[in-house]
């Protein structure tokens, strides 16, 4: 998983802060919404891309445990920390919540299992300045699928013959077309690969839908 989605997971399974960007001005390393979790022993997950950042967040995370109450601070330009500087010299507004609704971060993180978007609403305090985010956005992390076999052709599922076309549907079934060669000829000979096989999205089950050159309607 991302660092993101570490610093998700491990605020769902531990009594732990969770500080967020939500606001950018200028440029920085990480995108706005990115999180660190912070545990009480100090524990961190997730992280800002800058150690020294990571560091001070921790020692925030302490105080916002003391008192229990989330904050938004500013970081770089205009901040009232004036002895901690960012690199890039942007300014940055990070909320710091001490007590994230765990039952939330637990349903975002079943989505993503899912292979589905989470939302978070993040929990800013009255006094947030304008313009911050207020609802962290989770994609689950790319998957790379390989089907068939590398260098051997034959029949699928387990290789190939000129695969041309790869299509998913809305519904994630996968559909591999086969015919590079065959597709340039007037008359196909009998040996001639002209199919195109479905895949479900798990990349398991397999249909043929045809093997000649009729091709059916993809919904």
């Amino acid at each position: 998983m991302s660092g993101d989605h570490d610093a998700l997971r491990y605020a769902a399974e531990h009594a732990a802060a969770l500080c967020t960007i939500v606001k950018i001005e200028g440029s920085f390393s990480r995108r706005l919404g990115a999180q660190l979790a912070v545990a009480r022993d100090g524990t961190t997950a997730g992280d800002m891309a800058d150690n020294c950042l990571d560091a001070e967040l921790a020692d925030q995370a302490q105080a916002a445990f003391a008192d229990g109450n989330p904050r938004v601070l500013r970081y770089g330009e205009g901040s009232p920390f004036i002895d901690f500087r960012l690199p890039c010299g942007s300014g940055l507004e990070i909320l710091v919540d001490p007590s994230p609704d765990r039952a939330a971060l637990a349903g975002c993180l079943a989505q993503l299992d899912a292979r589905e978007p989470g939302a978070l609403k993040l929990a800013l305090p009255r006094d947030a300045p304008p313009g911050v985010l207020a609802e962290r956005r989770y994609v689950p992390p790319l998957r790379l699928m390989v089907l068939g076999t590398g260098g051997k052709t034959g029949t699928p599922p387990e290789a190939f013959t000129e695969p041309n076309d790869v299509v998913v549907g809305p519904d994630g079934s996968i559909y591999v077309s086969e015919s590079h060669s065959a597709q340039f000829i007037d008359e196909p000979t009998p040996e001639a690969v002209g199919r195109i096989s479905k895949f479900s999205p798990d990349g398991k089950r397999l249909v043929f839908l045809t093997n000649n050159f009729a091709l059916p309607a993809i919904t």
